[in-house]
């Protein structure tokens, strides 16, 4: 027996809370993100490009949503590009959650309530697939996972050189932050099923292959196991350390929470 009708169900329990909450964090991150991206052109007060970088006292921070910035844009094509210059690059993380297969799960539940849970009625009543636009871009997955592992080393970067203030070494609030971010992304990218694919996949017998595939797939799937955690966590720590950096420091201009330097 089905009961019909949007929204409706029989589950007694409060099933509606994982995707309100889930949809929340989702329309914070992307209003944060569209009034970076304004921030940055310009048209929210006239700090076009400003706050991308901060470099007082010795420190060096990227702000994450930006990464790797505009220094890394050749000049040539920075001035003919009339919009954010983080927007020749932001596709790419956005395409890896967009794509991803629990974030499918995510925007489908939380987004388009289709459905909006297990034995709960959905405004969409037909399926056909992922096999046509839009939804065909879900395909996609696989390829955005490359430029994820690219992105993944730059954070790490960024948060290498975070601990080097001028000539001296030294640590601060906004290192610690970019250290866990880049770990948070590196967790998430390396539980993702298509890497699990890639490295352990096109097998039949996961005991007949060779060590290295075997190897590969047995920690990939460990990770596998708390791969949404990693969506949430890695997707709230990127948003912190760039308000930090960006808004904390930059357009407020506030001091750092501590800093430390030999």
């Amino acid at each position: 027996m089905e009961k019909k009708g949007f929204f409706a169900t029989f589950r007694t329990d409060k099933w509606w809370i994982q995707p309100l909450v889930m949809g929340t964090i989702l329309i914070l991150f992307g209003v944060y993100t569209i009034a970076v991206l304004l921030i940055e052109h310009g048209a929210i007060g006239d700090y076009e490009n400003d706050f991308i970088y901060y470099n007082e006292n010795g420190a060096h921070y990227v702000s994450p949503i930006s990464s790797p910035g505009p220094n890394a844009i050749p000049s040539d094509i920075l001035s003919f590009w009339p919009l954010p210059a983080t927007l020749l690059f932001i596709w790419a993380p956005l395409g890896f959650r967009g794509t991803c297969y629990y974030g499918r799960r995510v925007f489908y539940r939380s987004l388009l309530a289709n459905p909006a849970g297990c034995a709960v009625d959905k405004p969409i009543k037909s399926y056909n697939g992922e096999n046509a636009l839009p939804f065909i871009i879900m395909n996609s997955h696989r390829y955005f996972l490359y430029l994820a592992i690219i992105l993944a080393v730059l954070h790490w970067y960024h948060a290498f050189e975070s601990y080097f203030f001028g000539s001296s070494v030294g640590v601060g609030f906004g290192s610690l932050i970019l250290t866990i971010d880049a770990l948070f992304l590196t967790l998430y990218v390396s539980s993702c099923h298509s890497l699990r694919n890639l490295v352990g996949g096109n097998v039949d017998c996961i005991s007949c292959t060779n060590y290295v595939k075997k190897t590969g797939n047995s920690w990939i799937n460990s990770l596998n196991r708390h791969h949404g955690l990693y969506f949430w966590i890695s997707l709230v720590t990127i948003m912190i350390a760039d308000f930090y950096i960006r808004i904390y420091l930059g357009l407020l201009g506030n001091d750092e929470i501590f800093q430390w330097v030999l």
